[in-house]
């Protein structure tokens, strides 16, 4: 051993420069362990999925530790997003957010800020962060109905390629809105499709911007169309209910049909003479694959 280091150290190399060298061998020995870790993990959690054993209590693994990451983060400000009193003013520093974010409050308030301007920032970060995830290099794999299961209402398409993720847009009105983002998942050869936010200031000729609960699909001579069935909360006594049937050509989609009603009850199911004013309600028999709308006369 002590011949090898002297003829080592003959042809220039220091004792410094070999340090460097195991050190850096052990770290690549490490690293290759790590991966072959998240590799093992991954490929569990895949031989999971296509039994259907995987269930929806299961955390969603993510095999990059950046995307990972970015999850983790997006998780971290839901739950300030969700617990913050709109009515209510904040001390900036007392509040648990990153450092970017702390100095973007900043720039409305330097000492305190009220809860609606703190949501409206988070929910923006939140989007962004959403879009993001849903941008990343091979995050098609992954079954994304359990992307954020805790703070996002997910409707996924039987094909598994057409989602809807939204979550309450926290206004602080009986109107209970919604902010949205629609993600395609495209075959190999199609034209890309970036996760569309779907916006009510800019609007969206498609797409409702409160979301949808239910996603079915349609297979025709034209290709596959897509039913998107939602609500949202309109007042205290009042729910407003859609129906939207779309289909995916040449990079962007593209709505055949679509129909809204409005309820003045939070009882979805057949009305009955109870009911006070003209009202309507969408109803979807996912087993017999059929939509019923009943318009509802008062009784005078």
């Amino acid at each position: 051993m002590k011949k090898s280091t002297q003829a080592v150290f003959k042809k220039g190399f220091s004792k410094l420069t070999i340090y460097i060298l195991l050190t850096l061998f052990i770290v690549a020995c490490q690293q290759k362990k790590n991966t072959e870790h998240t590799e093992s993990k991954l490929n569990a959690w895949k031989l999971l999925s296509k039994s259907g054993k995987l269930k929806k209590t299961d955390t969603l693994i993510f095999a990059d530790p950046q995307l990972a990451k970015i999850v983790k983060g997006t998780e971290d400000l839901f739950t300030t997003y969700d617990t913050i009193n709109l009515s209510k003013n904040y001390s900036i520093n007392q509040l648990k957010l990153n450092r970017k974010l702390i100095d973007e409050l900043k720039t409305i308030e330097k000492d305190s800020v009220d809860g609606f301007e703190i949501t409206a920032i988070l929910s923006n970060h939140i989007l962004s962060n959403i879009e993001r995830i849903l941008n990343w290099k091979n995050v098609s794999q992954y079954d994304l109905s359990l992307l954020l299961k805790n703070h996002l209402i997910t409707a996924k398409s039987p094909d598994n390629k057409l989602y809807s993720f939204s979550f309450d847009e926290r206004t602080g009105g009986t109107y209970r809105s919604m902010l949205s983002i629609i993600y395609y998942n495209i075959d190999k050869g199609e034209q890309k499709f970036k996760p569309l936010f779907v916006s009510k200031e800019q609007g969206d000729d498609v797409f409702n911007p409160d979301g949808y609960g239910t996603i079915d699909t349609l297979h025709t001579k034209q290709g596959v169309k897509y039913l998107l069935i939602g609500s949202v909360v309109g007042c205290t006594t009042c729910i407003g209910s859609y129906v939207d049937f779309v289909h995916y050509n040449n990079g962007k989609f593209i709505k055949d049909f679509n129909y809204s009603v409005g309820t003045r009850s939070n009882n979805t199911n057949i009305p009955n003479s109870d009911y006070d004013d003209e009202t309507s309600v969408i109803n979807y028999d996912k087993k017999l694959r059929r939509i019923n709308i009943y318009h509802i006369i008062p009784v005078i």
